[in-house]
Order: C-alpha cells, then sequence, then structure tokens
C-alpha cells in the first residue's frame, strides 16, 4: 500500500473512531489516584468555551525557536532585575524554567492565532500540580506559577491572567484561572510572522487514556493513573505509528482560514485513544484532529494529496458488506436478490429474511 493510500485509510479510521479490540488490566495493577480534568493537555472544548493550556506546545520552525529565544531572554533578563536568585539554579530546574517559558509562550500564541483574543484555563492549585501526573507535560510544576508572574507583569506584558476562585456553594460556580496573550506575543507574532504551523506538539505527551467509571450523566469521567502493560506499550507504539502517518501525509482544508470562530490548525492530527470504566476492555476509541470539529459540510474540503476524500459511515454498512464479498460478485446481476443478515448468529443469506443455522 502506497504512503498516501495509507494516509487515506487512517485518515478514514481517524474519523469514525470505532473501537479497536482491547484487553483487561487487572484492578490490582491500577493505581488508583485520580487526574484532574482540566490539568490535563488538549481537551479541546467547544468554540465559546476556554480551551485548556497545552502545557506540550513547542517551537517546531527556526522562526518560532527564534521568537521563544528573545522572550527567554527577556524574562532571563526581567528576574535578574527586578527578583534576582541567591544561588543559580540547578542544570534540570534550569531546563525546567526554560521549558515552561517555551510552552506558555507558544501555546499562548497559537490560541490567538487560532483565536484571536479567546483564553486558556489553566489550573494553578498547587495540589494538582504537586502530585504524580502520568499525562501531565514536564512544564507544568508548581514553579510555572513564578514563570507565569513574570509573563504577566506590566514591563513584560507577555499574558494577561484572569484569577479564577472556587464557589463554596454551588460547585459549577467555580471558575479556573485563563490567560491569553499579551500585547508583547502580540508584537512578536507580527515580528517573526508567524503561524499556527509554526508550532508543534511534543511526541512524548500520553496517548493511551483511562477513565474512571462516571458518576451520573454529566459525569464526563476523569483521567486515572494506570501501569504500564505489554498491551498499553503496544497500543501507545501503535498511535505513534498512525500519528506519524498522519503528520507526513499531504492533508489539507482549502477553508482553514476562512471560519468565523477562528483559524483551523490543520497541523493538529494526533489522535489518543480513550478506555472507559477503568478498564482497557471497554472503549478504546481514537479522538483528535483538526477533522473531528468540522461539520459534515466543512469536511468536504479536505483534500489529501490533492484527492478529495469522504467521510465513509460504517455504522450503516453492514447490509452491504455481505453484497461486496467475491462470492456474490461472482453471482449474476440479473437475478434480484435481498443481502440480509442476521444479527443474532451473523450468518447470511440471499434469500428474503434472515436465516438460522439449522437452515443453511
Amino acid at each position: 500500500m502506497s504512503q498516501s493510500a495509507g494516509a487515506r485509510t487512517l485518515f478514514s479510521l481517524a474519523m469514525n473512531s470505532r473501537s479497536i479490540p482491547s484487553t483487561r488490566i487487572s484492578p490490582a495493577e491500577l493505581h488508583h489516584r485520580k487526574s484532574p480534568v482540566e490539568t490535563v493537555s488538549d481537551r479541546e472544548c467547544p468554540s465559546h468555551k476556554d480551551r485548556p493550556f497545552n502545557g506540550f506546545r513547542t517551537a517546531a520552525t527556526p522562526n518560532a525557536k527564534h521568537a521563544v529565544a528573545e522572550l527567554t531572554h527577556l524574562l532571563k533578563s526581567y528576574e535578574a532585575h527586578r527578583a534576582p536568585r541567591k544561588r543559580a539554579r540547578k542544570p534540570e530546574d534550569q531546563a525546567t524554567f526554560e521549558l515552561q517559558i517555551e510552552a506558555l509562550a507558544c501555546d499562548l500564541i497559537h490560541r490567538h492565532l487560532t483565536r484571536p483574543g479567546a483564553w486558556l484555563s489553566i489550573s494553578l492549585s498547587n495540589d494538582n500540580l504537586g502530585r504524580f501526573d502520568r499525562y501531565r507535560p514536564q512544564a507544568i510544576t508548581k514553579t510555572i506559577k513564578t514563570v507565569l508572574k513574570f509573563m504577566t507583569s506590566p514591563e513584560m506584558e507577555m499574558a494577561e491572567h484572569q484569577l479564577g476562585f472556587r464557589s463554596p456553594f454551588v460547585e459549577t460556580a467555580s471558575r479556573q484561572s485563563t490567560i491569553r496573550a499579551g500585547a508583547r506575543l502580540v508584537t512578536v507574532i507580527d515580528d517573526y510572522e508567524l503561524t499556527p504551523d509554526d508550532f508543534n506538539l511534543d511526541k512524548s505527551q500520553e496517548l493511551i487514556i483511562l477513565k474512571d467509571t462516571k458518576a451520573d450523566l454529566w459525569d464526563k469521567g476523569q483521567w486515572i493513573q494506570y501501569y504500564d502493560t505489554e498491551e498499553t506499550i503496544r497500543y501507545r507504539d501503535e498511535l505513534r505509528r498512525i500519528n506519524q502517518t498522519l503528520e507526513d501525509a499531504d492533508i489539507d482544508y482549502s477553508q482553514a482560514g476562512q471560519r468565523s470562530s477562528g483559524v483551523i490548525d490543520t497541523s493538529n492530527r494526533c489522535l489518543r485513544r480513550y478506555f472507559n470504566n477503568h478498564s482497557f476492555e471497554q472503549g478504546g476509541r481514537l479522538f483528535g484532529g483538526f477533522w473531528q470539529h468540522l461539520s459534515k459540510s466543512q469536511r468536504r474540503d479536505i483534500t489529501i494529496d490533492g484527492m478529495p476524500t469522504v467521510t465513509l459511515d460504517y455504522g450503516q454498512m453492514a447490509y452491504k458488506l455481505p453484497s461486496a464479498s467475491p462470492v456474490s460478485r461472482r453471482r449474476s446481476a440479473k437475478k434480484p436478490r435481498t443481502v440480509l443478515a442476521n444479527p443474532a448468529d451473523q450468518t447470511y443469506s440471499q434469500s428474503a429474511g434472515p436465516t438460522t443455522p439449522g437452515s443453511m
């Protein structure tokens, strides 16, 4: 199969995202600490809501890397002048500090490019930032609050920050902290002529998501920790190969810059598998990719290698699949027949109705 044909096949599967066979991990092997939803990256929200801050966002091109280097230099100079340290950071702490600057700057810029003036939600709770979480980027630690404080200072103007709050009476009335690009970042965008294509997502992010059982209809199911097994490692390796194929494919969307609610980032092609009810036997569907947020009519403008695409509705193909078999194609086209499937025993017939094993 050619690379372009493979990309079209994977793209079709990604758009339909049916379950893939999976296996169970023993409850005894699970680490039961739950992952707060707000700290997990890149859960795309409807356009009228604040998207969670994505700490996996990185600079992908020399242009973007130069912009991040300039911002990093400014923040280092600001820290040396306004909040000088008594001792230098350890090498690993300095690397985390610079990684936090890159993650914040890149995702704030990306958000402004795709939806100018829109906000990002971010959890700044010490309880959330201090615990282990396999889904959290390396950049999200307690010290990210210091970097954000520098970026939102009047001298820097790299970001704007609205402090969140927790309602003691109604949980739904609570609001998470939000941030958006400040005046200096907007200037950097213009100076370096940045676009969404100048940024990418760190490939170290977790692709296999395990969700807890929902408490009720409104519960989304929190992401929970788990220990890796041979199966989860295999799922992750398979998905990385799929994502790499999608990344390398020539996928285009002709209306990418003409959406009223913002620009569509066609480089957003990372898929994840979501398993449900605390079990790797349930769920396993694929989610992600810029196409999942497009309407059916908008998807018609997607091309692969310059060729138009269609969405195949696998869920409604049951009665067409038998007629596509080699046996059916060899039968005379002049003989009218109805191909029916018996969902109880999965047998097929050329008669006017479903068959049973005893009538075959």
